[in-house]
């Protein structure tokens, strides 16, 4: 079954919403804001907005990566 790249790109989006509320909240015990709590979310907007009907898979990687990459980011911003 071959899901469209809306679909896979909403999964990791929720996949790294859970990751980032789970180590943020129970395991570095801090209250994160809203705008940081919710950073892949705002990438999947984004896409969402900027997002062509032609879009290439390669592109749909890019920006799972880009998601991936902002909830890393996220998390090391409240390590430190």
């Amino acid at each position: 079954m071959k899901f469209p790249d809306e679909v896979k790109l909403s999964l990791v989006t929720a996949a790294c919403l859970i990751v980032n509320a789970v180590v943020l909240k129970n395991i570095l015990n801090v209250q994160p804001t809203f705008i940081t709590l919710y950073g892949p979310f705002w990438v999947f907007l984004v896409y969402m907005i900027t997002r062509t009907t032609r879009t290439k898979h390669e592109d749909t990687l890019y920006w799972g990566l880009a998601i991936g990459v902002v909830t890393i980011l996220t998390i090391l911003l409240y390590t430190f």
